[in-house]
């Protein structure tokens, strides 16, 4: 274990610096050397990634075509907004994102050890906390299991409800050993952060994601992802910054409330404003945020009775 904190930057530091110096060797990506006209270069990379016994003449030809719808379809942000569903769907994308990030799950895995010390939990925090991680981790993991086979909205309001139960449990809890004084320990903050994290990493935190691939057109895609995912670290950072100040101000109860009720209003947000995309194309989706609903057609079957002599 690495007791001091210099030598823990130093060897978190090591690693970013390790992948500096692997990446001078490594050469430019080819779809960036197409598009600034070098085509013998990335036709050179595209080889080096690929191997030497691969036909790449397909390939580049597939490069060239892209870039050219990019160039031809390519949009501003003003443009971005101006239509209508896909100013819908930025509102869903930025939705689901600030959701995610006001639900306290970064506080709550940055600040995991000093929460477990606030509820004098059985086992030590620090092994609490790397408790906490492993579920992380192993729902991340079986989280592409339920992506393939449940739908998006009923996997993100199932989530959603989850959690806001869990950190509302965790809030209850507080509320109760604060009145009744009791400094016995207990397992119930890992037990409720657990499940917390676990369904977290089951629906909320990697749909919102997937869905930015599955609600915008191609031509937007990257102008709104880039958008979208700025957007999504700008709230990580001001709710991990703002945590101990929100905890100073009302206590630790209050602020597992607050991340709760916020869960809470995210299960309305995805009931009322979420299109279902999973088994759907991009033009059904597209047409439900422009409110085009296109009627089913219906087989209609006439009945013929066969009347016999007597």
């Amino acid at each position: 274990m690495v007791q001091s904190t210099s030598w823990l930057s130093v060897l978190c530091a090591s690693i970013p610096v390790a992948f500096f110096v692997a990446f001078i060797f490594l050469p430019e990506s080819p779809t960036y050397l197409m598009s600034q006209g070098k085509q013998s270069e990335a036709k050179a990379a595209l080889r080096y990634f690929r191997g030497i016994d691969n036909d790449l003449d397909a390939e580049i030809k597939a490069l060239k075509e892209q870039l050219r719808n990019y160039v031809k379809n390519r949009v501003t942000f003003n443009e971005l907004l101006k239509s209508r569903a896909t100013f819908k769907a930025l509102i869903v994308s930025f939705g689901l994102m600030i959701f995610q990030q006001m639900s306290g799950i970064y506080p709550v895995l940055f600040y995991a050890e000093k929460i477990f010390k606030t509820f004098s939990i059985s086992l030590n925090p620090p092994g609490a906390a790397i408790i906490l991680g492993f579920c992380l981790v192993s729902s991340t993991y079986f989280s592409t299991m339920f992506l393939t086979k449940v739908r998006r909205r009923v996997l993100l309001l199932i989530s959603f409800t989850a959690m806001a139960i869990s950190l509302g449990s965790l809030a209850i809890y507080y509320h109760l050993k604060a009145t009744t004084l009791s400094s016995n320990n207990t397992w119930m903050p890992l037990f409720t952060l657990c499940i917390f994290v676990s369904v977290y990493a089951a629906g909320v935190g990697p749909i919102p994601w997937l869905m930015l691939r599955e609600i915008f057109p191609p031509n937007v895609r990257r102008r709104a992802t880039a958008i979208t995912a700025g957007f999504h670290w700008f709230l990580a950072f001001g709710v991990t910054k703002l945590y101990q100040n929100l905890v100073d101000m009302v206590r630790p109860g209050w602020t597992f409330w607050h991340f709760a009720v916020t869960c809470v209003v995210g299960i309305i947000f995805v009931y009322f404003f979420v299109p279902e995309t999973k088994g759907r194309t991009l033009e059904e989706i597209q047409n439900e945020f422009d409110g085009i609903h296109k009627r089913r057609k219906h087989t209609h079957v006439i009945e013929v009775e066969t009347v016999t002599g007597p």
